[in-house]
């Protein structure tokens, strides 16, 4: 948009230098110092704007940093699942790791049910991190059939 009232405010300007008068330069003068003075103030808002984002985002990481230095497990899951959502994660996890750094949780997400997708929670945000082989894939001994015809049926 500034773009096209500046490409407007130059064929003005020449067509008023075209008459070669005082008046007409004057005008010229005041308008490219108008235009300057918008886009200076336009260029001022979106610095302000850029630096008020980002001291949201360095009052959101100290919040969180501070839960997870704290060690409340509730609070970090609570947090960490608000995280989860805002990333698209919506299902329970199917693990959750507790570690010194946050929490890693494991999730089934797509057709491939032979892996798990790791997300990490931890005092930098919430992140999707690569796709893990699920140990239990196998029945664990417990879920084996326990009469000797159904082991043999099993094998």
């Amino acid at each position: 948009m500034p773009l096209v009232i500046l490409r407007a405010v130059i064929q003005w300007a020449a067509m008023a230098a075209e008459r070669g008068s005082w008046w007409g330069h004057l005008r010229t003068l005041v308008l490219f110092a108008i235009m300057g003075g918008i886009l200076y103030e336009m260029h001022r808002r979106e610095l302000e704007q850029a630096r008020q984002e980002e001291q949201a985002k360095q009052a959101v990481q100290t919040v969180r940093e501070a839960v997870l230095a704290r060690g409340d497990f509730g609070e970090m899951l609570k947090l960490c699942r608000e995280g989860w959502n805002g990333i698209g994660i919506w299902d329970e996890p199917v693990g959750i790791a507790w570690t010194r750094r946050g929490i890693d949780a494991y999730f089934l997400q797509g057709p491939d049910s032979t892996s798990v997708r790791q997300v990490r929670c931890d005092g930098q945000g919430v992140r999707r991190g690569p796709r893990v082989d699920r140990p239990l894939q196998e029945k664990l001994p417990a879920e084996a059939a326990t009469k000797p015809d159904e082991q043999s049926r099993a094998a």
